[in-house]
């Protein structure tokens, strides 16, 4: 790749495309699973995907969660309570924006541990 600076204008490897070459090398073949994510964040897109923006209500929701250190998944509303579909992904708890983040007239919820 020449716009990386990876290879010469004869397409020889320069020393960091011969880095990258040992990285890809010393990495192919190993399986890489991150962790199960066992909480979900219920995406309900009714109102418009503004609710996944920066300020909507589901983006904050799903903010204060990774502040805590949860990692959420995001499973479409209208899945929620199909436990063959949870259960597929590892999923056993759903929470909803309204569970994680404070309306006009209740404080914020605190999970437990994580007050």
């Amino acid at each position: 790749e020449y716009g990386l600076g990876l290879l010469t204008n004869d397409r020889r490897p320069k020393p960091a495309g011969a880095a990258v070459a040992r990285i890809a090398a010393a990495w192919r073949g190993r399986e890489h699973r991150p962790p199960v994510r066992s909480t979900a964040l219920a995406l309900d897109t009714g109102s418009g995907q503004s609710v996944c923006a920066p300020g909507g209500a589901f983006f904050e929701a799903w903010a204060v969660l990774a502040a805590k250190g949860v990692r959420p998944a995001v499973v479409r509303a209208e899945h929620a309570q199909d436990p063959g579909r949870l259960a597929a992904r590892g999923i056993t708890e759903v929470l909803r924006v309204r569970d994680v983040v404070a309306g006009p007239d209740r404080p914020a919820p605190t999970r437990p541990g994580t007050a």
